[in-house]
């Protein structure tokens, strides 16, 4: 089983449909500042048996935030965790994976505990402040197959290249002419819920773009992601 703490509610969705064919157990997200309290809530318990663990956090880069600032801290949390159960077990280090140097691994053999740690860069817009997973499931949102999918039935006259031109383009100009800038991935994402009259929060849309999504799409935009499940992939872990 792999034991994802994810930062927030969106990358709980996400990640069930990444994980759709494997044991997993979500626990709730509650913010970056509650991941280190549950990820010593996995592992000391747990310490006797295999165990894979994911953590998945955004880059807040308008809050000073980098990978590596990120990386040092889940770092520490897992070094203290580990000094706690044993003075004497390795020191354990996260690593940049080699494919994707936004993933970020860790191995111990004694306790036996393997971590990924999936930091979400990828930003839609360069001028966003900061990276979230919203980023990844409004670039799935915006290809042709999905916005097709999502299109309501009885829209036979609006083409989706339209709904596509008017989300990305014309709303947001006449949104910046009269001085309010969209300045994250969840803004576009509430305007694309709005257009397509979904009524619904970034969470349950991301769920709806998934369930709308080409297989192929999904493993195209979230590759790091399924890059850091396949890290955890193994026998005989809880």
């Amino acid at each position: 089983m792999i034991h994802v703490i994810p930062e927030g509610k969106t990358e709980e969705k996400v990640v069930m449909k990444i994980l759709y064919d494997k044991q997993y157990r979500i626990l709730k997200g509650e913010g970056k500042s509650e991941i280190a309290p549950k990820l010593r809530a996995v592992i000391v318990p747990n310490k006797a048996v295999p165990l894979r663990c994911m953590i998945l956090r955004d880059l807040d880069a308008h809050e000073g935030e980098t990978k590596e600032r990120i990386r040092q801290s889940i770092q520490g949390t897992l070094q203290r965790i580990v000094r706690e159960l044993d003075d004497g077990m390795q020191k354990p280090e996260l690593e940049s994976m080699a494919t994707y140097n936004n993933v970020f691994t860790a191995i111990l053999t004694q306790p036996d505990i393997r971590l990924a740690v999936h930091i979400a860069t990828y930003r839609w817009q360069d001028s966003f402040i900061k990276s979230t997973i919203d980023d990844y499931v409004l670039a799935l949102a915006l290809r042709l197959p999905v916005v097709t999918a999502i299109k309501k039935k009885n829209w036979d006259d609006v083409e989706p290249t339209d709904i596509i031109r008017k989300v990305t383009e014309e709303i947001p100009a006449l949104l910046k002419q009269n001085h309010i800038p969209l300045q994250e991935a969840k803004d576009y994402v509430r305007l694309y819920a709005a257009v397509m009259q979904l009524h619904t929060s970034p969470r349950v849309f991301a769920e709806k773009v998934l369930a709308n999504a080409p297989e192929k799409d999904i493993d195209d935009v979230f590759a790091s992601l399924q890059a850091a499940v396949d890290f955890l992939g193994g026998k005989d872990v809880i």
